[in-house]
């Protein structure tokens, strides 16, 4: 298996992912602060195994791809809820 800089950012978000559902430390207006965590860290942790040997662009690679998922994750929330209040 290769280790690529999307399975970093997965990982990390499934284990902060399930960390803060269980101890409910973020609610919805915190999670772009805590996508920036996610990066940032994925970021660290692509630089520290090598994957990436500049830690600059490792961290902004990791930011856009947290950054991304949140608002991809948005847009397909709000979609669906305009889709419940049309039916309505």
């Amino acid at each position: 298996m290769e280790l690529t800089v999307t399975s970093v950012v997965a990982l990390v978000t499934l284990i902060l992912g399930q960390i803060t559902k269980k101890l409910g430390w973020v609610n919805k207006k915190f999670i772009p602060y805590q996508n920036l965590v996610i990066g940032l860290l994925s970021g660290v942790i692509c630089w520290l195994v090598e994957l990436e040997p500049n830690i600059l662009v490792a961290m902004l690679s990791c930011l856009i791809a947290s950054y991304g998922a949140g608002g991809l994750y948005d847009n397909l929330t709000i979609s669906k809820e305009n889709e419940e209040d049309a039916e309505d």
